[in-house]
């Protein structure tokens, strides 16, 4: 019978240069702070991917096999209020996670 080895933790070490990049990507002014939902809440066409899976979903509706579940162990005090902050503030950044799809006259089209 084989011995098992331990699980090794992974430690992320940034160098000096990546400290220094993520710092000025924190920055007022930085590119990802540039991004600006959308005014025009219209329907938009899907992607090619988003086209695929939802065609896949018209052929057996409710399938999972596309689904990539995942797992996150959290250690300590949760505090829930901060967690629910967070979360909002994701959604409100990242439009395709308010997305709904829709069937408009035969064509699939993503409405936020």
């Amino acid at each position: 019978m084989m011995a098992t080895q331990p699980k090794r933790r992974r430690s992320f070490r940034l160098s000096a240069e990546q400290r220094t990049q993520l710092r000025r990507a924190r920055g007022k002014g930085s590119e990802y702070e540039r991004v600006t939902p959308r005014a025009d809440r219209s329907a938009f066409p899907l992607s090619s991917g988003q086209r695929r899976l939802w065609f896949l979903e018209q052929l057996e509706p409710g399938r999972t096999a596309y689904n990539m579940p995942a797992m996150v162990r959290l250690r300590g005090r949760l505090e829930v209020e901060v967690l629910r902050r967070a979360l909002d503030e994701i959604f409100r950044r990242h439009e395709i996670l308010r997305a709904r799809f829709a069937d408009e006259r035969g064509e699939p089209r993503q409405i936020i």
